[in-house]
């Protein structure tokens, strides 16, 4: 398979960064028109999706750039270069969700609807560039084996390999059926936000054990990606429990429902609440201060008629 799909030009026209483009074209419109669906400004969410686009694409280079220091160190202007290779996944995730948090403060946005939305199309983004882009470039490339439907890399060597591409790929397809389905039943915005990281983590966790590209190991069998798998897998777990743990609280207040959403700063600071929280609290108050009145003896209708009765009893008795 060639690399390049053509040239225009001086310029060459390369299928990893058509692979891209056409994930972020297809992941920014199949988003808009969720949004449409889901009743959630469709503008607005055009427009956090192209700002976490950009936070993806700045943190992917950025993490890479740091990874591979050496390799810049006596050419920094390379950092800067506008090309799409040289990137990060676990780095275009941190900067689309620090991009995301940053738009929705921004525009006083609600962030995890915005970011369960977009949730299954950055699966679907990833899966279109590993199966199309990668696999094609010829980049991320597996181990030798000797299995059928092994692949050769025409620009590394003649030899069969795994098609490493296509289990990240079938990975990630199977990670957004998960994450459409954990958003149709989720107990509260946010789950499939966090479990987007998880995910990942067990994602490339499996896929490094058939990969020999770019891998470096810090122990026997362990990789440098397959550690920092680890530590996305425990910090999805540990903001899961965080999330259950507020949501069970709510639920024990009464408090939950569409109107009472999880906020981002409760994960980390449950003592603050939002004023609109502080006001269907009092609300809530005020509505079981009403129901105790309502069902107090001294105002139940029963009481009334038998006070009604004894007091016409007496007057006869006077009489």
């Amino acid at each position: 398979m060639n690399p390049d799909l053509f040239t225009f030009g001086d310029a060459t026209v390369s299928a990893y960064r058509v692979a891209i483009l056409i994930a972020f074209a297809l992941g920014l419109s199949i988003g808009t028109w969720d949004a449409w669906r889901q009743g959630i400004n469709p503008w607005k969410a055009l427009q956090c999706g192209i700002f976490s686009t950009v936070g993806g694409l700045v943190g992917a280079r950025a993490l890479y750039v740091i990874l591979n220091w050496s390799d810049f160190m006596d050419n920094p202007d390379y950092i800067f270069m506008l090309r799409f290779a040289g990137l990060s996944v676990q780095g275009a995730i941190a900067g689309a969700i620090i991009f995301a948090l940053l738009w929705c403060y921004w525009q006083k946005f609600y962030f995890f609807q915005m970011t369960d939305l977009m949730a299954p199309y950055w699966a679907l983004g990833y899966a279109i560039v590993r199966a199309v882009g990668c696999n094609i470039a010829g980049c991320c490339y597996g181990l030798v084996a000797d299995v059928p439907w092994a692949v050769t890399m025409v620009n590394v060597d003649d030899l069969p390999r795994h098609p490493v591409q296509l289990y990240a790929a079938a990975l990630a397809v199977i990670g957004m059926i998960i994450i459409i389905y954990l958003r149709k039943r989720r107990p509260f915005y946010g789950m499939p936000t966090v479990a987007v990281i998880g995910l990942y983590g067990i994602l490339r966790f499996i896929t490094e054990f058939f990969r020999e590209d770019n891998v470096f190991f810090i122990w026997e069998w362990l990789t440098a990606a397959q550690f920092a798998s680890i530590i996305m897998i425990i910090i999805s777990g540990l903001l899961l429990h965080r999330m259950y743990s507020i949501h069970n609280l709510k639920q024990s207040m009464g408090l939950v429902g569409p109107e009472t959403q999880m906020i981002a700063g409760e994960l980390f600071l449950p003592t603050l609440m939002s004023e609109a929280e502080n006001k269907e609290n009092i609300k809530y108050k005020q509505k079981l201060s009403s129901e105790k009145k309502e069902s107090s003896p001294s105002s139940s209708p029963s009481k009334e008629k038998k006070k009604g009765k004894s007091s016409k009893k007496k007057k006869k008795s006077k009489k």
